[in-house]
Formats: structure tokens, C-alpha cells, sequence
């Protein structure tokens, strides 16, 4: 069955237009289609191919990640904007128009077309957009997508406006889950993603009302084999996050599965908790050597950019804070700041050591010859 053509945003927003307004610390999902570039008529969405990217710039910041779903045949944005903004360069806002956001409500993942066509004018006599919702926008960048046609090569582009919202209730507590039977692609589906929120708010989780998820990534990428059997899924690691402190039920499993994490990793089927029936009768295997209750006090909570090595170059913040509408570039890297190599070991190893070698040799076959020529 093909996946819900309503693709979740994790409580906020999701779908593609000229603009995307993304939950700072919220996983957000943004999709691919070929519809996104006016191609339509008859063609085969799977003939079709996408590049995203930072506008001017080769390559996606850390922390968002660009997947393409063999079953659906559609390209799928998704991350979490951090709080951290180190890996990103603060320059001075450009002026901006009336912005186009495509936003949606908490409950309603479908397409919901709002517009921000109320703006103010901030200290410099410069345009920018209004707070949504009471929500301040704090940074602002585009991306660029490039799609291609795989069957006539015909390229178009798209430029894509994000804006990053404030997050009201940051999350202090963080449930760590391992699904072993799903494939990241399997949680941009709203429906199962909310039925796993379900799990936790009405049985495991109940005063956890705020209940959103902070982190999504697939096991792969961050360490685990392939399965064995290639129509199972690969793994995905996801994190449920709220600003309640953890119920009783969840510290109680807590010390239900603490014995087994000495375990990196627990087979499928390995071991079954008191809660067990709850996931399965929702077709949700869970690794429980994987199980983890995350407070921010123990560890951080953002590791977003630890998933894929700094595509960007750290640059400090400047002492005077970051203004109310900055945007995110790629960071240049700058000729003084590239490392220098010295060849001279090189150049002495192959050229001066055998030089010098010859030359010893020389002289000892010219010692020889001359003895020789003496003797005679």
C-alpha cells in the first residue's frame, strides 16, 4: 500500500512550496514529488531524480538529511532544526517581502495553505514577516532542489524559503526507542506516527500532552547492520520528547530493561517487557536494549549534527548576539584557514636517499676499478 499522500511534519507542518516554516528542536518532514517542479501529464513519477542542497552551496547542512523512497518514488526532506547554531554562519538579514509559509495546525497534518501577509517593520526600515501563531521566526535560509528527468534529461529548479520558528515548551525529557521492523520512510506516515504517540500519551505517558518527536534517523546510519533478510526493515531510532517529567509506568520499564544494556544491540524477538502487546498489536518491534528515559540534564539533547560529519565550517558567534531575523549560509572555507603540507620528506626520500646512495655506489665501483687497474 502506498504511503498517505499526507505526509507528517510531526505536530507542526509538512508538504513542499515556495516556502516551509519548520519547529526549532520538532523533526519536520518536507516532500519531494514530481508536482513540486509542474511535471505532470503522462509520466512515471519514478523517472525522475532530486538533488537538494544550501542555496550556493554543495551540500545540505548537517542536520538536514534528504532520502528517496524506492516504494513511493518520492524525495523526502527531514531533521531537526537545533538550538546549537554554530555550525551555521549569522550574516545580516537580507530585506524581504511579504513571506509565503506554508503552514498547518497541531492536529492536522494535511496540506492547509495559510499565508504570512501581515509584516512589520523592524529597526532598519526593513520588511519581514509577523510572528505566527505567537511563534517569533528566528532564522530564515533557502535551499535549493534540482530535479531531473531521467527519461528526456530535461533539469528544472526550485529555490525553497525555510523558516525556523521558535519552539514555545523546549523538551526536557526524552524517551530513546529502537523500532527494529521500520524503515525511516515508514515514520513520515501521520497515521503511524500518531499511533505510536497514542502508546505513550494515553497508556505509558499520560500527562505528556505537549508529546512530539525530537529525533528520527535510520539504524543504519547510525551504526547497525543490515538486516539479513532484505525485506525487513532496517531499523529506525526515534525519540519522543516532552516538557512533563516521566510517569511512573516509564521508570518502572526503565528498570525492566536495565539488565540488558550491557547489550549494544538485542536480537529480534530477544526479550519481551510487560508492555510488549502494546507495540505489537500496533506492528511496532522494539529493540529494548535500546530503550533509554533521556533527561537534559544528563546529556544533550540536540546531536543532530553528529549524524553526518560538519559539512560546514564552525564560526563563533559574534559577542553581540544574533539579530531578530538572521540567516544561515554555508561557511566558505577561506585559503589562510586550509591547512599547509610539507613535502620535504617526500622530496628526501625519493630523490636526495637514492642520489646519495648512487654516489656511494659510484665511488666504491670506481675504488674497485682503480685498485684493480694497479694491480695489473
Amino acid at each position: 500500500m502506498a504511503m498517505l499522500s499526507c505526509v507528517t511534519a510531526f505536530s507542526l507542518m509538512t508538504a513542499f512550496a515556495n516556502g516551509e516554516s519548520i519547529l526549532m528542536t520538532e523533526v519536520f518532514v518536507i516532500p519531494i514529488r514530481p508536482e513540486t517542479f509542474d511535471w505532470s501529464g503522462d509520466v512515471r513519477s519514478d523517472q525522475f531524480s532530486y538533488q537538494p542542497s544550501l542555496l550556493n552551496a554543495p551540500d545540505l547542512p548537517s542536520w538536514i538529511h534528504y532520502t528517496y523512497s524506492k516504494r513511493d518514488h518520492h524525495g523526502f526532506l527531514y531533521g531537526v532544526a537545533p538550538k546549537d547554531r554554530k555550525y551555521f554562519q549569522v550574516i545580516h538579514p537580507r530585506e524581504t517581502s511579504d513571506t509565503y509559509i506554508h503552514t498547518f495546525a497541531a492536529t492536522d497534518f494535511c496540506i492547509d495553505n495559510h499565508y504570512l501577509d501581515e509584516s512589520v517593520q523592524n529597526d532598519n526600515n526593513t520588511k519581514v514577516p509577523r510572528q505566527k501563531n505567537n511563534r517569533r521566526i528566528t532564522d530564515n535560509f533557502q535551499l535549493e532542489i534540482v530535479g531531473l528527468n531521467k527519461h528526456t534529461y530535461e533539469t528544472r529548479y526550485k529555490v525553497l524559503d525555510m523558516n525556523v520558528l521558535e519552539k514555545e515548551n523546549l523538551t526536557k525529557y526524552e524517551v530513546h526507542l529502537k523500532i527494529d521492523n521500520l524503515n525511516v520512510e515508514d515514520m513520515f506516515d501521520r497515521n503511524r506516527t500518531e499511533v505510536l504517540l497514542d502508546i505513550f500519551r494515553k497508556r505509558l505517558w499520560k500527562d505528556a500532552a505537549d508529546l512530539y518527536v525530537t529525533f528520527l534517523a535510520s539504524a543504519i546510519e547510525l551504526g547497525a547492520r543490515l538486516p539479513l533478510k532484505p525485506s525487513e526493515g532496517e531499523g529506525v531510532v526515534i525519540r519522543l520528547g516532552s516538557s512533563m517529567p516521566f510517569s511512573q509506568e516509564l521508570n518502572e520499564l526503565q528498570e525492566e530493561v536495565k539488565p540488558l544494556w550491557k547489550l549494544p544491540s538485542c536480537p529480534r524477538d530477544f526479550k519481551r517487557t510487560s508492555v510488549e502487546r502494546l507495540f505489537r498489536e500496533a506492528e511496532f518491534a522494539l529493540d529494548w536494549c535500546s530503550f533509554r528515559l533521556v533527561e537534559q540534564e544528563q546529556q544533550s539533547l540536540q546531536q543532530e549534527s553528529a549524524r553526518r560529519g560538519p559539512s560546514l565550517n564552525v564560526l563563533e558567534l559574534p559577542a553581540s548576539g544574533i539579530s531578530e531575523h538572521t540567516e544561515w549560509r554555508w561557511a566558505r572555507s577561506t585559503k589562510a584557514s586550509i591547512p599547509t603540507r610539507s613535502y620535504f620528506e617526500e622530496i628526501a626520500t625519493t630523490i636526495f636517499v637514492p642520489a646519495i646512495l648512487l654516489l656511494v655506489l659510484a665511488a666504491l665501483l670506481s675504488t674497485v676499478l682503480c685498485l684493480d687497474r694497479e694491480k695489473m
